[in-house]
């Protein structure tokens, strides 16, 4: 069986997803944390060891700006729901989340 991979494999293939696949920071670091997983359960390593590779992602976060989640008010959340465009058939097919809730809220109240 081959040897873990090196740190210069790991820090092309995180610029090849950044510069080639134009990967965001967010994805870039979900990324890492997945790869992170796989190498210690197969060679028993911590990627954070390779420093070289910690300091290009971080280089990559610089500007980057992470969304937020907007909170909506009851009276958006009921407003959308009762919007036509979720409604086909007598069924809210494919309906966000936040619809799904705000049945229930209806629901309780």
């Amino acid at each position: 069986m081959p040897g873990p991979p090196t740190e210069d494999e790991f820090i092309y293939y995180f610029y090849y997803l950044r510069h080639t696949m134009n990967f965001k920071a967010s994805t870039l670091w979900s990324t890492y944390s997945r790869i992170n997983n796989n190498y210690q359960r197969r060679y028993g390593l911590k990627l954070q060891t390779l420093s070289r590779l910690k300091h290009l992602l971080k280089q990559f976060s610089v500007g980057y700006e992470r969304k937020t989640a907007q909170i909506l008010t009851l009276d958006q959340l009921c407003e959308d729901f009762r919007s036509p465009r979720h409604h086909q058939n007598g069924h809210y097919e494919n309906a966000p989340l936040h619809l799904l809730i705000a049945v229930d809220f209806e629901a309780t109240s």
